[in-house]
């Protein structure tokens, strides 16, 4: 894993500690400016294979934008298979 990469997964890993609430990939895009679309999609979808987030669509409530958009929820303990695939 490169240093960027484990940098952006440690800052992410912190924004959803902090906030302690889920997530759109939008909202942690406004909280860490300095990353980019592609790095902070890339770092859930590494947390989504290591199962500690999960993801569900959500209605988008930005007007002129796609009408639904995920939503991700972290946990510090990974997620059961169960959990992960309902």
């Amino acid at each position: 894993m490169s240093s960027t990469r484990s940098e952006a997964v440690t800052k992410i890993r912190q924004i959803f500690r902090q906030e302690q609430r889920p997530l759109t990939l939008r909202e942690i895009r406004e909280t860490l400016p300095e990353l980019k679309a592609p790095q902070i999609s890339s770092t859930l979808c590494y947390f989504m294979r290591q199962r500690y987030v999960v993801r569900e669509p959500v209605d988008n409530s930005a007007p002129r934008e796609r009408k639904k958009v995920w939503l991700y929820t972290y946990s510090d303990n990974r997620f059961t298979k169960a959990q992960y695939e309902s």
